[in-house]
């Protein structure tokens, strides 16, 4: 004999000395996983007793179980919260196992965590707002939405979609929502919709989140004459006050801001004898800078002209005609009255003829 007793002298050994363990990230703890324990080829009363962790106690502990074939089981307990998207990912535990003499073995085990789509997509917004030009040309980019998902692969690629009915955009997976067809203002002057993100998940979360859409006018409507219209004739009775109405004038243009000021302007045969009155909004009056003599002038040929304050700025002209009626303001004139004649008593048959005018017209003329 050596001298040296068999029952003692021997340090644990583990079967594993490096482990590893996968776990899903979860919010379910206490949870329990089995590992290889340690053996020793000491007597079973020198044999191990009991096993430590040294690293992250904080979030895991060791139990002993009950001895099979020869060696003392072993469990990892996870007891608090193991969250991937705020770090916890991996981890490196010694564990250690003592018999009575505190002899000891030492054990490494790598712990990974997984994964799992616990996170719903974020918008950096719960509502998103822009303009766009009515001219705009398609894939302009009206405005840009962004959402996040703390998860990892899958579970945190964030993929977008528009939920709205017959809308003219979409948008990229940058985020950016586009013009895909020609825009109207006249027609639709704004558009409400909604941008959803969803994650990759095999179990997808999304979220989502409103957009407004305002579409900006362009001046491409140019201003409309509903009346007079073009070609019209109209009458006014001459000798009228000054400040007579000629005609109203309504003027339309269905796009806004200055795009839709109007300024009217009067030209044409002596236009000077009219100006263009302002009522209400779009709507106006021709008056009269002057006394209408008929006998002056009978007709005439007015321009009306609305242009727009837009940049460009567009226009549209009507002519139309203004007769004077006549009023009973001339006496008739006899030409030549101023003469003498001597006829005999009792004379039978014409004297002189007379020639007599009237400047009037129709029945004010007639004599």
């Amino acid at each position: 004999s050596s001298g040296i007793n068999a029952e003692y002298g021997i340090d644990p050994v583990f079967l594993e000395p490096t482990q590893t363990l996968v776990v899903d990230e979860t919010s379910i703890v206490p949870v329990s996983y089995s590992l290889a324990g340690a053996t020793d080829k000491d007597t079973r009363a020198n044999s191990v007793l009991r096993y430590e962790l040294l690293d992250h106690t904080d979030k895991f502990s060791v139990e002993a179980g009950s001895w099979s074939g020869g060696t003392l089981g072993l469990s990892l307990v996870i007891n608090q919260e193991l969250d991937y998207d705020d770090g916890d990912t991996n981890f490196v535990l010694r564990i250690n196992a003592y018999d009575k003499d505190d002899r000891s073995g030492q054990m490494t085990l790598t712990v990974t965590v997984n994964d799992i789509n616990d996170n719903i997509p974020e918008f950096e917004s719960s509502s998103y707002s822009g303009s766009v030009l009515e001219d705009a040309r398609t894939q302009t980019v009206v405005l840009n939405v962004h959402a996040t998902d703390r998860d990892s692969g899958a579970n945190g690629d964030v993929s977008y979609s528009l939920l709205g009915d017959n809308l003219p955009f979409a948008i990229l997976d940058s985020g950016d929502i586009i013009v895909t067809r020609a825009l109207d203002r006249e027609t639709v002057p704004s558009y409400s919709f909604q941008v959803v993100a969803r994650d990759q998940g095999v179990t997808p979360y999304q979220s989502k989140a409103n957009v407004f859409v305002q579409v900006t006018d362009v001046n491409d409507n140019q201003p409309q004459i509903l009346s007079p219209q073009n070609g019209d004739t109209v009458q006014l009775k001459e000798n009228l006050p000054v400040g007579s109405i000629v005609c109203m004038v309504q003027i339309s243009d269905i796009d806004s801001g200055d795009n839709a000021q109007i300024t009217v302007t009067l030209s044409g045969s002596y236009s000077d004898r009219f100006e263009y009155a302002l009522k209400q909004g779009n709507i106006g009056q021709i008056v009269t800078r002057v006394v209408l003599d008929r006998e002056d002038t009978a007709s005439y040929t007015l321009i009306i002209r609305a242009e727009d304050h837009g940049q460009p700025a567009r226009s549209t002209e009507v002519q139309f005609t203004l007769q004077v009626t006549d009023d009973n303001d001339n006496s008739p004139v006899i030409k030549n009255c101023d003469q003498e004649f001597t006829v005999a008593e009792n004379f039978a048959g014409v004297i002189l003829s007379v020639i007599a005018t009237d400047e009037d017209v129709e029945d004010n003329a007639a004599l």
